[in-house]
Parts: C-alpha cells; sequence; structure tokens
C-alpha cells in the first residue's frame, strides 16, 4: 500500500476516532456488563463479549504484557492508544515520531505510528500488531481492525461479539 493510501486509511481512523470519543464522553457512567468475556464451547474456543448497556463492546486486553481496557471499534482502522495508555505499556514517542497528520471532522490530529508486540484477550494472542499513538487524550482507547483483522473470525449476533482463531 502507498503512503497515500496508508494516510488516506489513517484519515478514516480519525474519523471513527472523533465520533468514538463523542460517544464515550460519558464514560464516568458504568455500563453493565463492562468487558463481560465469557469461553464458548465449539470445535475451537470462541471468546464472547456482551454489549454494554449504552450498547458498546469493551473489553480488557493485555498488550505487550499490561492490561489496558479498549472500545472494540470496527471503524477504526487500527488500534488507537491515547499517551496515557501509550505509556502505560511503556510507548512514549517523541515529538518527531507524531508524524502522521490525520483530517477529521473535528480538525487535524497528529499520531505515531507503533507497533505492538503482543494483544492478548483471553486466549487469543496475536504478535506484531500495528497502531497509533494520537497526540491528544481519548476518553479510551480502541481496538480497531488492525487487531479484528488479524484473527481468523469475527461476528456480531445481537448483544454478542464472538472472536475466534
Amino acid at each position: 500500500m502507498s503512503i497515500k493510501g496508508h494516510l488516506q486509511g489513517l484519515g478514516l481512523l480519525a474519523c471513527a476516532l472523533i465520533i468514538a470519543a463523542g460517544v464515550l464522553s460519558n464514560r464516568d457512567r458504568a455500563p453493565e456488563h463492562q468487558g463481560a468475556v465469557d469461553l464458548a464451547p465449539g470445535p475451537r474456543d470462541e471468546l464472547t463479549l456482551r454489549r454494554d448497556a449504552d450498547g458498546h463492546f469493551r473489553v480488557e486486553a493485555e498488550v505487550n504484557g499490561r492490561p489496558l481496557q479498549f472500545l472494540i471499534d470496527t471503524g477504526a482502522s487500527h488500534v488507537v492508544l491515547s499517551p496515557a495508555d501509550a505509556a502505560r505499556i511503556g510507548l512514549r514517542p517523541t515529538r518527531d515520531d507524531f508524524s502522521l497528520s490525520l483530517t477529521t471532522a473535528n480538525g487535524s490530529l497528529r499520531a505515531a505510528p507503533v507497533t505492538l508486540d503482543t494483544v492478548r484477550i483471553g486466549s487469543l494472542d496475536i504478535p506484531q500488531v500495528t497502531a497509533v499513538v494520537t497526540g491528544t487524550d481519548l476518553p479510551q482507547s480502541l481496538l480497531g481492525m488492525s487487531f479484528l483483522n488479524r484473527l481468523g473470525r469475527w461476528r456480531v449476533e445481537g448483544d454478542r461479539l464472538m472472536l475466534g482463531d
């Protein structure tokens, strides 16, 4: 993929980020079943996430060995980390690392591309996941398509999101 194509994809990611930020603005309210994960039996293990009372799927993932809370966002091209979450897992991009300029409905946003060593949810362990660290605070990091596309399968059925290898 060309740099221009990659940046256009990141622009779409930024739009999804702004939309998610608006939805998350009342995150202090504790949704029912936040981050609820069940291990459902089947031919292979499958993780099932229950939708929160506010209609979103949230999950705690282990990133580079450290726990982080995520909103699952199928509209985000990549995993998007807030500066605070990036620092929690040892990523501290320098000013020069924020080389991406993303255009969103709310203006421009600077981001630093990174690669996460591992992202684990339950028994699902995905290595070398591409992500971006925003230069702007976010209420919650986003688990986007750069993670979901690395799974063997994922699907939504009613109020459940199933993830499998």
